[in-house]
């Protein structure tokens, strides 16, 4: 299966062997070096090295044709090398403070909360 970095300009030597080790939370798989996550037409992975910003939102999916209700959930968002940002989509606030966790553990350097130039916060 072929894994490739979100952030070209930094990868794992062996994101196969990564993602071996890796655990599974909601609909990604996360190591203590990456979170990897299905896209097509292979699945992709985004380094924590290359990691710039890390925090997690509330937000609802609408039901469509069902009286107006959502579903609640939680994305984790994240500013990455570039000036870019990925959104990860969890159904509960643990799943997600467990990556954002995993991510803060292996690089503590890493902000926690959205910055003052982030949009969509």
């Amino acid at each position: 299966m072929a894994l490739k970095s979100l952030c070209p300009e930094i990868t794992l030597p062996d994101p196969a062997a990564d993602k071996k080790t890796a655990k599974r939370v909601g609909q990604y798989h996360v190591s203590d070096r990456a979170i990897y996550f299905p896209a097509f037409p292979f699945s992709k992975y985004l380094p924590f090295e290359a990691i710039r910003r890390v925090w997690t939102t509330q937000y609802s999916i609408p039901l469509v044709g069902c009286c107006g209700k959502s579903l609640p959930a939680v994305m984790l968002r994240i500013g990455f090398e570039g000036g870019f940002y990925q959104e990860f989509s969890f159904e509960t606030q643990e799943e997600a403070d467990l990556v954002m966790k995993r991510i803060v553990t292996a690089y503590p350097q890493i902000p926690v909360g959205p910055g003052e130039t982030d949009s969509h916060a």
